[in-house]
């Protein structure tokens, strides 16, 4: 007699999903309201708002990365099993983010962002729409970005992105593995060097601990 079929869990149902429904949510608004920027605005301020949204993914993703670092256990409620876990585990096995598919990798981020992208398809088209849909995509393949500054081997555009430093390079994240209290933002990097420099995360760190 042959045994059932492996349930699949309802975890991993959620993340197809999830991943599904926010790549077509992001091409419907894109295709919605990319044409329309174009139509009716200029092309400095839709370069402006689109660099402005990825700067302000790759803060979030620092910002994000070092509460997870510094603060709570695989244990703590709620974020614990689900958000800090993956952090936690990445330091442990920094190569085992290049092992894992591309829901796997990208899911919870792209769940994250969907939100957004629904904020994104409201009202007229305007520049903060250009910036809600780059902030989505960028923070959506955040995780593929840190993938991709681990691997082995990328693709060659990605290879000339990593050259040219328009998403976060792998000599440039060895950074935060050497020492893990520097270089948290892992989207492009481009917010690494003032925030090291100025000590935010160290400062924003010593504060709560004392409160």
């Amino acid at each position: 007699m042959r045994g059932s079929p492996p349930r699949i869990p309802w975890s991993a149902i959620v993340e197809h999903a999830g991943t599904v429904a926010c790549l077509v949510l992001f091409a419907a608004v894109a295709g919605r309201v990319g044409p329309l920027l174009v139509r009716e605005h200029d092309w400095p301020g839709l370069v402006a708002a689109g660099l402005a949204a990825y700067v302000a993914a790759d803060l979030v993703s620092g910002a994000v990365h070092w509460f997870c670092d510094r603060f709570g256990t695989e244990r703590t409620p709620v974020i614990g099993p689900s958000v800090i876990e993956p952090f936690r585990e990445h330091h442990r096995d920094p190569l085992a983010i290049t092992r894992r598919g591309f829901v796997a990798v990208n899911a919870s981020n792209l769940l994250a962002v969907l939100p957004v992208l629904a904020l994104a398809g409201l009202g007229e088209p305007s520049l903060g729409h250009a910036f809600l849909l780059v902030f989505a995509l960028a923070v959506g393949l955040t995780n593929q970005l840190h993938k991709w500054a681990h691997a082995p081997r990328v693709p060659r555009a990605v290879a000339w992105l990593h050259r040219t430093r328009l998403i976060m390079p792998p000599d440039h994240h060895a950074r935060h593995h050497r020492g893990e209290t520097h270089a948290f933002c892992v989207t492009s990097g481009w917010c690494n060097p003032l925030l090291d420099r100025l000590g935010v995360f160290a400062r924003l760190e010593r504060r709560i601990r004392r409160a």
